[in-house]
């Protein structure tokens, strides 16, 4: 079983560090600029409107 790792050493595959700027990236690229969710974000007046 793993154990949660804080350690700021790059050469350890699983820590709690990788994992969050990871996931963050992961996160970021598929909702924060993804071209259809800004393009619809852009084209509509409201927030209701792209949400529809």
């Amino acid at each position: 079983m793993m154990s949660l790792s804080f350690s700021l050493d790059p050469r350890q595959r699983y820590s709690f560090w990788s994992l969050s700027v990871g996931g963050a990236s992961v996160w970021l690229s598929m909702y924060g600029v993804n071209q259809a969710q800004v393009q619809r974000y852009i084209a509509c007046r409201t927030e209701r409107d792209a949400q529809w």
